[in-house]
């Protein structure tokens, strides 16, 4: 269960858990007793401090849950704008930029989708449309969405490299600053990837804070293939050479090959060594991280968001577990926790 705070972590999420199933009471009102309560478990919260992201959180929740066709996803709303960056390998990236609302800070949220998914996803919308006095760049990761390159499977240092793009697009190009990365699923690893990057570069130079925000990242790698893949008899003779590739057909977005070389860059990756550099240099380099995960993800189970706690501790890292939420967080009252927890924390790091 880690290394060394196992029993504290388990106090710790036990907390979480009870904590959020005041943020999260499906069908209830965000009345003055749920926030005292949440305000009694957690003792730190106001009722003005919660009320006010929940607002908006629950808003672009109920925005989510409205069968709007993708092409009605995908349209711009009031202040936002389509941009282009390249990446390292000069493939073009779309995104866009969202001035929100009463913004009068330099700040930029720079929000990551997940795995097959895009800049329109719903987790990526609702958190980017949520925010107040900041503003947030949302973009598609190379060979996804409207972005240039081919997808590929795996491909994790490449999606850090544009994450990377993207930062350095609001500093140079927009001349702001970046003050907090999300990412969902796959995207949470690219947040994270991203911060211990910077824990291993920024140490000891003087760099501005970044909350980084992990939603449902993958910790254990070696989970989810089978499933995905067709089972570990195939997985096991591509890794052989027996096949050349897997053509894996998701339903969404049509297929996509699975390479051995795909494959065995994901099996090499290993997060719990990322995290390390975020325990021993995140503080120096201006770090904080939260990681939200809900208690019933079937995708990417809840011990991942464990894993994460125990690996960074209580002084780098806050983790928020949502009762009852799937990985996708479908339920509005679930997105609106998630948003919630989110804004509370960018706001409360800078």
């Amino acid at each position: 269960m880690g290394r060394g705070r196992g029993a504290r972590a388990v106090r710790v999420f036990d907390e979480l858990v009870c904590a959020s199933a005041f943020v999260v009471d499906a069908g209830a009102s965000v009345g003055a007793a749920r926030v005292s309560a949440c305000c009694e478990i957690r003792g730190r919260r106001n009722q003005a401090a919660l009320s006010a992201p929940w607002g908006r959180a629950r808003a672009a929740a109920l925005h989510m849950r409205t069968g709007e066709s993708r092409a009605r996803e995908c349209a711009l709303e009031d202040g936002e704008r389509r941009v282009e960056f390249e990446n390292a390998r000069g493939e073009r990236l779309a995104g866009v930029v969202r001035e929100a609302p009463g913004d009068e800070s330099r700040d930029v949220v720079v929000v990551c989708h997940g795995f097959r998914s895009s800049k329109e996803g719903r987790v990526v919308l609702a958190v980017a449309r949520a925010l107040t006095g900041k503003a947030s760049l949302r973009f598609d990761f190379s060979g996804n969405g409207e972005s240039e390159g081919e997808f590929m499977y795996g491909n994790y240092a490449a999606e850090r490299a544009d994450l990377c793009a993207a930062v350095e697009f609001v500093r140079k190009k927009l001349g702001r600053e970046v003050c907090a990365v999300v990412g969902h699923s796959k995207g949470g690893n690219a947040v994270l990837l991203y911060g211990a990057l910077r824990a291993k570069q920024s140490a000891a130079a003087s760099v501005p804070p970044l909350a980084v925000v992990n939603v449902c990242g993958r910790i254990d790698m070696t989970r989810g293939i089978n499933e995905r893949l067709g089972g570990s008899d195939t997985v096991d003779r591509l890794r052989r050479g027996e096949l050349s590739s897997l053509s894996i057909d998701d339903g969404r977005f049509g297929s996509y090959l699975v390479t051995r070389a795909s494959l065995e860059e994901r099996l090499a990756l290993d997060m719990r060594d990322e995290l390390s550099h975020i325990a021993r240099n995140g503080a120096a380099a201006g770090l904080r991280v939260l990681t939200v995960h809900g208690s019933d993800d079937q995708v990417v189970p809840v011990s991942d968001a464990y894993t994460v706690h125990d690996e960074l501790g209580d002084g780098l890292h806050t983790l928020k577990v949502v009762k009852g939420a799937d990985h996708r967080f479908t339920s509005p009252d679930d997105l609106a926790a998630l948003v919630t927890e989110t804004l509370l924390f960018i706001e409360s790091h800078r």
